[in-house]
């Protein structure tokens, strides 16, 4: 099998790690595939299983969105076709698919965001939910079954307690709001 790398990168699917704290993407960490072979999108959810009321809008409790996930099938090769544009370049043969497999071990390890560029569209915040890594016989190619999930991601803001003249009479120097 030979690697199409250097016709067009996005088509083969190309992951970029997210820095943890900023979400900037990690371009020295990117990995891409050899040759893509599968791609497929889930939308799942669940139907509220209890009476609902009609009306001209749709309660929106009754139904919930779970994230998309993507599944991917992917091949790494040892010795890709190299022409021009060139982004795993450094693992040598003939380990190299087997450090790309790892690298994303590793990736999927640390529970690291991910981008991911597809053919016509492009997936930002993910998650790995799942990594099946099988080698050949001959170690010259490992085939490649990864799940990727959308995270959602939140930013959390401090916000310092006013202590009221009842706190401070009762001792406490806090003070909490809502339920």
């Amino acid at each position: 099998m030979v690697s199409y790398i250097g016709l067009n990168p996005a088509q083969l699917g190309v992951v970029i790690p997210q820095e943890p704290l900023t979400g900037a993407l990690r371009f020295d960490q990117t990995i891409a595939f050899d040759l893509l072979t599968q791609v497929s999108f889930q939308s799942q959810g669940a139907v509220a299983r209890h009476p609902i009321q009609s009306g001209r809008e749709g309660p929106s409790d009754s139904i919930l969105e779970e994230p998309e996930r993507c599944t991917i099938s992917a091949v790494f090769v040892d010795k890709p076709l190299e022409i021009g544009f060139v982004i795993n370049a450094n693992f040598p043969a003939p380990d190299r698919c087997l450090g790309l497999a790892t690298d994303l071990r590793n990736l999927k390890a640390k529970r690291q965001l991910l981008t991911m560029i597809l053919p016509g569209r492009v997936l930002a915040d993910r998650a790995i939910s799942m990594l099946e890594i099988t080698p050949s016989a001959d170690g010259a190619q490992v085939d490649i079954t990864i799940t990727l999930e959308h995270v959602r991601v939140v930013s959390l803001t401090l916000i310092p307690a006013v202590a009221d003249s009842d706190t401070i009479a009762l001792g406490s120097q806090t003070t909490e709001t809502g339920m």
